[in-house]
């Protein structure tokens, strides 16, 4: 399966009590699986699961749409010149976290 056509589509609306995930991810069909979601399908090709239709109780599962990390110039030259010297053996330069630039 290509990656474009490796997608997860969630329906998720107010008037069921419950949530459709369906999913190529691998790592998605595993947490829905520790969840005990219910599969409605399976998609399989040549003996291998490509694709899984789930159901989940709505109380099981949240999702979450957070911004990503933004570093500022300054500290990703920081960043990039610690991991320099790190790869070189000075292992006296401490990593520095980026904070979420607002």
């Amino acid at each position: 399966m290509e990656k474009s056509e490796r997608e997860t589509i969630i329906s998720w609306n107010d008037a069921e009590s419950t949530v459709n995930v369906f999913t190529c991810h691998r790592a998605i069909m595993t947490k829905m699986n520790k969840l005990k979601a219910k599969v409605k399908r399976k998609v399989v090709i040549a003996g291998r699961t490509e694709a899984i239709e789930y159901e989940v109780p709505k109380d099981k599962i949240t999702i979450g749409l957070n911004a990503k990390r933004v570093c500022s110039r300054g500290v990703s030259d920081a960043l990039k010149k610690a991991r320099g010297q790190m790869s070189r053996g000075n292992d006296s330069t401490s990593k520095k976290d980026c904070s979420k630039e607002e």
